[in-house]
């Protein structure tokens, strides 16, 4: 699912689901296996689950330029990235905020296992 341009989006007690494939990690050339979110979208998933995702960045969710994810009570297992972001690949995210959810046997072969977040602008309250 690609959202983009200026969306919001609300994802509920959903299943994000792929039989997990080594052989096929090195082959995906691509971002964010379920979700990709574009341009100033805002993306809130709660109660929700993602699992067996594969990607170059962004195992299971590609969050970028101006993007926000807020996710709540969610479940992340066995996604893969072969370079950045296991679960999760944000640059230039607005914010992305995670509460309550959990990891678990998530991987990416250079950096952040679970999450890769780069470029971000630092607010302090």
């Amino acid at each position: 699912m690609e959202v983009s341009y200026f969306t919001k989006v609300n994802i509920t007690k959903s299943t994000f689901f792929i039989s997990l494939d080594e052989s096929k990690l090195f082959n995906t050339m691509s971002k964010g296996h379920f979700i990709i979110v574009r341009s100033e979208t805002d993306i809130i998933i709660k109660e929700s689950k993602f699992s067996g995702g594969q990607a170059t960045e962004g195992g299971a969710i590609y969050l970028e330029d101006g993007s926000t994810l807020l996710a709540i009570d969610c479940f992340f297992e066995k996604n893969s990235a072969s370079v950045n972001g296991g679960v999760l690949y944000a640059t230039f995210p607005d914010m992305v905020t995670i509460l309550n959810s959990e990891f678990s046997m998530n991987k990416a072969l250079v950096k952040g296992s679970h999450l890769y977040v780069s470029y971000v602008n630092y607010k302090t309250g």
